[in-house]
């Protein structure tokens, strides 16, 4: 437990730096410590909370204008983090040849289901080598 400049106790994972900011820190499952600082005791207990919960039940939080290929990076680096090197290569490439050139530019809030499915894959707009058999 955490102690504030005068020694009273703040609770688990907050602690009080010498500059007076209350520092809250936890573990992410993927090994990774999220730290950060705020002006009040309260304020620091409710982040920590509300981020042990949000890890708890693997909420996800993005901000409204991320695009396809900024949410494909944080996925491969924060979700999938643990997987064989050869399985994330593989879903580097799947994603490079298939996914970013329809809908990479995106925003991630105007990708609909049905667009993903009506969507011509890059393969389907080149001309096709086979000869038609007419």
């Amino acid at each position: 437990m955490g102690k504030n400049l005068k020694g009273k106790e703040c609770g688990k994972g907050i602690y009080q730096r010498k500059d007076g900011l209350y520092s809250a820190r936890y573990y992410a499952k993927n090994g990774k410590c999220k730290e950060k600082y705020f002006e009040t005791l309260p304020e620091a207990k409710n982040w920590l909370a509300d981020a042990r919960y949000e890890e708890r039940h693997n909420l996800i939080v993005t901000s409204p204008d991320m695009t396809v290929d900024k949410w494909f990076v944080y996925w491969i680096e924060n979700i999938v983090c643990d997987l064989a090197p050869n399985t994330k290569r593989n879903y580097q490439e799947r994603y490079r040849w298939n996914i970013q050139p329809v809908i990479g530019a995106m925003c991630i809030a105007d990708v609909k289901p049905c667009l993903l499915y009506t969507s011509p894959s890059p393969r389907d707009r080149q001309k096709s080598r086979m000869p038609s058999s007419a």
